[in-house]
């Protein structure tokens, strides 16, 4: 896939107001994200494990979700909640069609969240904040990445459970948060 500049980045959402993310979109991504096997380590605690139990979630008042296309194909998911202020938890997912620009559509997500502004023309939010389980080297490289800056850990924090009857594994969550200022200083 070709370099992507953010201009060529369409977003679909499903948050108060705009559903252009539909419930068979909701479909469409779950099942790729099944097939590319993410939903085990999105869905860590075992609390959404099929489709209906995703739409519901996704559908849910206190969860703003947006997928990203690249040329009409899904890259990337993004979904928040557990909001306080003008804070939200992120949680994100680089498609396979999106690898080959992740570092793009990463930064894009972040800044299009937090740039986004309300009708009065204030910013909607001031930061977006993590919870990600310490065995994630990988997810934490690539954060720190797009300007989240780690603000401590928490011991046993993050639930895993890789089966519905497996027992509950307990890990070390790491708190990180972005804000507009720590993308700027990425720049520098």
């Amino acid at each position: 896939m070709p370099d992507a500049q953010p201009s060529t980045f369409t977003v679909l959402a499903h948050i108060p107001g705009v559903r252009t993310l539909t419930e068979e979109r909701l479909a469409e991504l779950w099942f790729r994200l099944s097939d590319e096997r993410l939903v085990e380590s999105l869905f860590h605690d075992g609390g959404v494990r099929n489709v209906g139990e995703f739409i519901a979630f996704m559908e849910s008042g206190k969860v703003y979700c947006y997928a990203v296309y690249l040329e009409g194909v899904a890259v990337a998911f993004t979904w928040l909640n557990n909001f306080a202020g003008r804070a939200a938890m992120i949680h994100f997912a680089v498609l396979a069609a999106g690898r080959g620009v992740k570092a793009e559509v990463g930064r894009f997500v972040v800044h299009f969240l937090l740039h986004g502004r309300d009708s009065g023309g204030n910013y909607c939010l001031d930061a977006l904040y993590g919870l990600t389980p310490e065995p994630y080297a990988h997810v934490l490289r690539f954060i720190r990445r797009l300007g989240f800056r780690r603000m401590g850990s928490i011991p046993g924090a993050v639930v895993i459970r890789k089966m519905e009857d497996e027992p509950p594994r307990y890990v070390g969550g790491i708190v990180s948060v972005c804000t507009r200022e720590s993308m700027e200083m990425l720049k520098r």
